[in-house]
């Protein structure tokens, strides 16, 4: 049986040689690395990782939040023009992930409290000039660079649960209870503005249950 992506069609899968864990591309297509798993859980933990960029990229990238980086001004007005109208005709959505980029926002200050500035600068050049992620730390930086790897990470990584669940937010709650419950309006969103429910034998449902069983461990 053959899986189905975000776009409608059977989900294209391969393997990668490149110096990556895995990558989702935009046209349905999922990479990962076997050389950068060293437990099947790991190789699990990749493999679901891309699987949840597949199921929610594309609507990250529909109300906005993700950069259009060196592709010209046509490109980027044409993109600027499509977002607004999605995010007029699905405001609910929108709203929703406005809310997680708040939240990624909020725990990327803190972050950034937590580690002081000189190590976190040092984290920063690491991650996005030089590609490594080498410690926990990094990997938490990684996964509140934006909503894309926040969604992914949450979802997938116990570092990234373990240091949301652990910090508390401005309203009391922590940033990881936050993000759930951000995450279940956003759901009910796509139910009300989209007009489907989410499969309760879909990746995506099965993906969350699981998650969320994770994070209450």
């Amino acid at each position: 049986k053959r899986i189905i992506g975000a776009t409608g069609k059977p989900l294209v899968f391969s393997y990668t040689g490149d110096n990556i864990a895995g990558v989702s591309g935009y046209d349905n297509t999922v990479q990962v690395n076997p050389a950068h798993a060293q437990s099947e859980n790991e190789a699990a933990e990749i493999f679901m990782h891309e699987m949840m960029h597949n199921r929610l990229q594309f609507m990250v990238l529909a109300t906005g939040h993700t950069k259009m980086i060196n592709q010209g001004p046509a490109v980027e007005a044409a993109f600027k023009k499509a977002s607004e109208a999605y995010r007029k005709k699905f405001p609910q959505v929108a709203k929703m992930v406005d809310r997680l980029e708040n939240i990624r926002q909020e725990a990327l200050n803190y972050f950034w409290l937590d580690m002081g500035q000189k190590r976190f600068e040092e984290i920063k050049k690491d991650v996005d000039e030089n590609d490594q992620v080498l410690t926990d730390q990094h990997l938490i930086y990684y996964a509140l660079s934006n909503v894309d790897e926040l969604l992914s990470h949450v979802m997938t990584n116990k570092a990234a649960q373990g240091y949301l669940n652990n910090i508390q937010s401005s309203n009391g709650e922590s940033f990881l209870e936050r993000f759930w419950n951000a995450l279940k309006d956003m759901l009910l969103a796509i139910k009300r503005d989209l007009g489907f429910d989410i499969k309760d034998d879909s990746l995506l449902k099965e993906a969350l249950t699981l998650t969320m069983q994770l994070a209450d461990i």
